[in-house]
């Protein structure tokens, strides 16, 4: 019961969420010049500090390939959850362009 309260009051505050871009996509590399240039030369480290964006910084909450593969969650990234995204970033570079189920829900 408690779980389903905890998940009914997660999603309340979903409903708060207003969606609204900081930047338009055309105004992006101005608006942070710095970040772009981060990205376009080292994508895997971009993509491992987005991912770990997107799981709130608790990184309790990692799946390996976001719970897509049957491999996921035999992977023993509850031990080490770290290394097994940066591992994931590296190395699964399609994964990079499917967006975190974090992030749609």
């Amino acid at each position: 019961m408690a779980a389903s309260q905890e998940y009914m009051d997660k999603m309340q505050l979903r409903q708060n969420y207003r969606n609204l871009w900081h930047t338009d996509l055309m105004g992006t590399i101005q608006a942070d010049t710095p970040y772009c240039c981060f990205a376009f030369f080292c994508g895997p480290c971009a993509s491992y500090l987005l991912r770990k964006r997107a799981l709130y910084n608790d990184m309790s909450r990692y799946v390996c390939c976001a719970g897509y593969m049957p491999c996921s969650g035999r992977c023993g990234e509850s031990k080490c959850p770290e290394f097994c995204l940066a591992t994931e970033r590296l190395v699964l570079v399609l994964d990079q362009i499917i967006p975190s189920p974090e992030l749609i829900n």
